[in-house]
């Protein structure tokens, strides 16, 4: 994990990047990718030596946290790197490197799974991952708007939409968790499935219950 942190911390920084040449930048890469390679092996070897359950879940969060954080760096160089004016194709060239290195990072949380209770379920979502999520929800709250909004009052189709605009919400704490994506799947799927069974908006409301006669 230290090889790895170390690289994305300092070797990878665009403004070390762009500095090295084309056989430098192929053995860079080569190093970090092999490191990334093996550090799935290395973490499990890692945890599986822990003196006790409890420290082993605090490895393992640790871990989380950690590949998260390098995720995030690493996607944030590829944004910086796209704004610079460099050459298009080596750019391009740099930013795919920078993306597969990330997803394998986080491809690497999978390991995880073989220690049940220990990871942290509400980790925050990497930031790459959060913004794809956020386009996904700004159109399914766009669907259940239209769906919606012939149905019932305006008030309670904001209430519908609330927790979409509540996940998608700029501000400085941590990025919702992996459940809340679940979470408004779910929701979104059971606000569909009742259009079925709910007219347009006439002589009578339906939103969760049936109908309320007025």
């Amino acid at each position: 994990m230290q090889t790895i942190h170390e690289q994305v911390y300092e070797a990878l920084r665009p403004s070390q990047l762009l500095l090295l040449d084309q056989p430098a930048l192929t053995s860079l890469w080569a190093h970090v990718n092999n490191a990334a390679d093996i550090l799935p092996a290395a973490i499990l070897q890692w945890i599986c030596t822990a003196a006790s359950n409890r420290e082993k879940r605090a490895l393992v969060r640790n871990c989380q946290v950690a590949l998260v954080a390098m995720a995030n760096r690493l996607h944030s160089y590829s944004r910086t790197l796209i704004e610079l004016p460099v050459n298009a194709s080596e750019r391009d060239l740099q930013v795919r490197a920078y993306h597969q290195l990330r997803d394998q990072l986080i491809r690497t949380l999978d390991v995880f799974d073989y220690f049940p209770g220990c990871p942290d379920k509400k980790i925050p979502l990497p930031n790459h991952i959060y913004e794809a999520a956020c386009i996904e929800m700004r159109a399914a709250a766009t669907a259940i708007q239209v769906q919606w909004q012939a149905r019932i009052d305006g008030q309670l189709v904001e209430l519908l939409l609330q927790p979409f605009h509540d996940f998608m919400a700029v501000s400085t704490l941590p990025n919702p968790g992996y459940e809340a994506i679940d979470y408004l799947h779910l929701l979104s799927g059971k606000l569909a499935a009742l259009t079925a069974v709910c007219p347009e908006r006439n002589s009578c409301y339906y939103l969760c219950i049936g109908p309320i006669k007025f």
